[in-house]
């Protein structure tokens, strides 16, 4: 395990407070090329969202929760 309350693939356990976002995880383990690499997406895309330069679009969401292993929903949930 990466660490505790998650799993190795990259799935939240039935953890009642994760130590750690799903965006922290991906900083942990991923840089900005693997991720663009899982994503289908390239490293000016990544580096944009990350600096907060862009507003994702719904294919982007859907595309790193692919990558993530996640549902859209979950990925998002709590953003305002």
């Amino acid at each position: 395990m990466v660490c505790e309350g998650w799993c190795a693939n990259r799935r939240l356990e039935k953890a009642p407070n994760p130590p750690y976002s799903v965006v922290t995880l991906a900083v942990v383990l991923w840089t900005q090329a693997v991720l663009a690499e899982h994503a289908d997406m390239n490293e000016l895309q990544i580096g944009h969202l990350e600096r907060g330069a862009n507003d994702p679009k719904w294919s982007t969401i859907l595309k790193l929760a692919r990558a993530f292993a996640l549902k859209p929903e979950e990925l998002i949930r709590g953003l305002r």
